[in-house]
């Protein structure tokens, strides 16, 4: 008689990609963490960016902005 319980194989797709996706995690938060973060060239990059874009679509949109402070 077998039970009807659920098992882990890791032939099961979902249990593949659980792994994967936990790895993949983990792998980017130490990168990040470790390497990207301290750095700060990427994030500033994406702030500017970001800061760009809102400007652009706020004036399309008719908003007047303030300048950007020294």
């Amino acid at each position: 008689m077998t039970s009807g319980g659920a098992s882990w194989s890791l032939k099961d797709p979902l249990v593949r990609f659980l792994g994967l996706s936990i790895l993949l995690y983990i792998g980017w938060q130490l990168l990040y963490e470790l390497v990207l973060h301290p750095d700060g060239r990427l994030d500033r990059t994406v702030i500017d960016n970001l800061m760009w874009l809102a400007g652009v679509i706020l004036t399309g949109l008719g908003y007047a902005l303030l300048p950007e402070p020294d």
